[in-house]
């Protein structure tokens, strides 16, 4: 819900990003299908540069 509103983005996102990195160290089969396409969208709403 805060990622729709933009509220906290960048600490969501960092959220977003820990849970990718729990889930791909005790789910390794899905790297490329799942947990690459998150950890991507989660690091770029983490290093976007504020306007």
């Amino acid at each position: 819900m805060l990622l729709v509103l933009g509220l906290f983005t960048r600490y969501a996102a960092l959220g977003i990003l820990a849970m990718t990195i729990v889930i791909q160290l005790t789910v390794p089969d899905g790297f490329l299908n799942f947990h690459l396409p998150w950890a991507a969208m989660a690091l770029a709403d983490r290093c976007r540069v504020p306007i």
